[in-house]
């Protein structure tokens, strides 16, 4: 199966040392990405030399609102936070999303941005700062990354380049989301 290019990234099995709720998403090697089961959500993972090494989110959401009715009021809140690692290339780097700190009156609210790993440092870096919603799915071995991104309007692919250099794919009018990229 490895000789397809689907499965080249496919994790089969949970890899020695990932926790029991990891679950894989891509792998180089001997080196696998996914996520786990954090505080507040889905977190972003890694596993390497036998050791997952977890990612927290860039930061939550915390979102609450009260009714009232004729006899008393009622308050709700709560909290959206998780990070995905969506995809790796050969050289390790992991790209995904994460949800950003703030609060409002409504969980959809939230806001979340396209993600890649820093591979000196080892901490996730945003991609997409000027956008409300965005996710990194795809990165090549040459360091080309695909994704989507929403800000007024409909959902926009793009392709970043190892250069900085962004390209928005066109939509034609409607939503894309592009998934891999070869």
């Amino acid at each position: 199966m490895e000789t397809l290019p689907y499965f080249d990234n496919y994790v089969p099995f949970d890899p020695a040392g990932s926790s029991v709720s990891f679950n894989g998403l891509a792998r180089s090697g001997e080196t696998y990405v996914g996520t786990y089961d954090g505080q507040y959500g889905e977190y972003a993972a890694r596993i390497e030399d036998g050791t997952q090494t977890n990612y927290q989110p860039l930061g939550t959401y915390y979102w609450h609102y009260t009714t009232c009715d004729s006899t008393d009021c009622h308050f709700y809140n709560g909290r959206v936070g998780y990070s995905h690692f969506n995809d790796m290339n050969a050289s390790g780097v992991a790209v995904g999303d994460s949800t950003l700190a703030g609060s409002g009156s409504s969980a959809i609210d939230h806001v979340s941005h396209a993600i890649i790993t820093d591979v000196e440092s080892g901490e996730i870096v945003d991609l997409t700062p000027t956008a409300y919603r965005a996710a990194a799915t795809g990165i090549n071995n040459a360091g080309e990354i695909v994704g989507w991104q929403r800000a007024d309007g409909p959902t926009e692919g793009f392709r970043l380049g190892p250069d900085g250099n962004l390209i928005t794919l066109d939509n034609f009018g409607s939503s894309v989301q592009p998934t891999a990229i070869a």
